[in-house]
């Protein structure tokens, strides 16, 4: 399993919370924050809502339809719209 950019933000982030909010010494919490958003990311696999692709939350909520008929999300962590994308193996297979 890779990270991308916005998955490693989301480790630091839980890193620095474990860490009561503190930069100096959240290294130390990394590894335990990379499992974290490791086990977040299985459970939104499983979930139908997708994962936010501005902050990488899986605090999202269906929002409507757009002029296309695709469901729209809202991300209740950072506020983005979006709508559900296809995995690149998904486009791939099609």
């Amino acid at each position: 399993m890779r990270f991308n950019s916005k998955e490693m933000k989301r480790a630091w982030k839980v890193a620095y919370a474990i860490n009561d909010g503190k930069k100096k010494g959240s290294k130390a919490f990394l590894g335990v924050a990379i499992q974290i958003v490791r086990e977040e990311r299985k459970i939104a696999a499983n979930r139908q809502n997708p994962i936010c692709e501005k902050c990488g939350s899986s605090r999202t909520v269906k929002n409507g339809v757009n002029a296309a008929g695709s469901q729209k999300y809202i991300c209740r962590s950072c506020g983005h719209y979006g709508t559900k994308t296809r995995s690149k193996a998904a486009k791939l297979a099609a």
